[in-house]
């Protein structure tokens, strides 16, 4: 059983992350929704405990962990409010491109910033004639200057690499998606269960209906069929494996669509009330529901896998 449990320090990783999430995410999640506030506080306490540079090496101040590594911690703090995770792990992934391919004075001049978040990173990927084609990209820049020159030392990579590199990070930015629609809909999942035993229909808990029972069942067999799917590509990216393009892919499309699913199922158990704001359900189906568009859209992740697998 040990190649599918977690280590200790995999395990002491996520309950960091879940401890962090449950005090300084959860309370708080539904009033940034509300009010629209960005919590750069949170997200920078998040980057004390290393959360802004997973997978940077701790040579160049991150704490060098694997992309299980980053797919638990996403996923914990998804449980709390899965667009903040989001951007979390948007932000990881160009902070990865930066050390790994970036030069010395790239990485000195950026990396300091973005390790404690009070720099925060983003990664451009759709404009008018371009997003799921991404080789379509017309834009040269991620900001439009009037006649201001780029100089050659804050170019990440060699020239004409940028596509190549843009995509490498790509795959570990669909595993932390579909790690934060696992944290999501694991949260629903919950909220479900609990829903289920309180309300009452007909003087009986529905969670006694059987149809209740059988949806319930199958949220949960699909949940975990993703989470351990994203597992093994995750370790597959982090070995570098031949396939884990394709792994990262499937991955990414089955955990989105499925907890885009399990979250449809927890509102639909909610009934009406799934819809009010006095609930998390209605935040987690607008949340997750994007999740299937980011990172590449689902319909591109079947082109990835079905290309890799004709091209053997």
């Amino acid at each position: 059983m040990h190649q599918f449990e977690l280590t200790d320090d995999q395990l002491q990783i996520q309950e960091m992350a879940r401890k962090f999430t449950a005090d300084a995410i959860l309370p708080f999640a539904a009033e940034w929704d509300e009010k629209h506030i960005f919590p750069k506080d949170t997200i920078r306490a998040a980057a004390e405990l290393g959360f802004g540079a997973i997978y940077v090496s701790e040579e160049s101040g991150g704490i060098g962990l694997g992309r299980l590594d980053a797919a638990l911690i996403m996923e914990a703090m998804a449980y709390g409010c899965p667009s903040t995770s989001a951007f979390i792990s948007i932000h990881n992934m160009a902070s990865w491109m930066i050390d790994r391919f970036g030069s010395d004075e790239v990485k000195q001049k950026y990396l300091p910033s973005m390790i404690t978040m009070e720099r925060i990173a983003s990664y451009c990927l759709t404009e008018p004639s371009s997003g799921s084609d991404a080789a379509a990209l017309k834009t040269t820049a991620q900001v439009n200057f009037d006649e201001v020159r780029v100089p050659v030392a804050n170019r990440v990579g060699a020239e004409g690499e940028g596509f190549r590199i843009a995509m490498m990070g790509l795959d570990g930015g669909r595993l932390n998606i579909g790690a934060c629609s696992l944290g999501g809909a694991q949260r629903c999942l919950d909220e479900a269960v609990k829903y289920t035993k309180d309300r009452k229909q007909f003087g009986t808990p529905i969670a006694d209906f059987q149809n209740t029972q059988f949806m319930l069942a199958d949220m949960e067999t699909e949940l975990q069929a993703a989470r351990y799917l994203l597992y093994v590509a995750a370790a597959k990216v982090t070995a570098n494996a031949p396939d884990k393009t394709r792994f990262a892919a499937m991955a990414k499309r089955l955990a989105t669509d499925s907890g885009s699913s399990i979250v449809d199922r927890a509102l639909q158990l909610h009934g009406g009330y799934g819809y009010l704001m006095d609930y998390p359900i209605e935040r987690f189906w607008r949340d997750l529901r994007v999740h299937s568009i980011l990172e590449g859209t689902n319909q591109i992740m079947r082109v990835i896998v079905s290309r890799d697998l004709l091209r053997q």
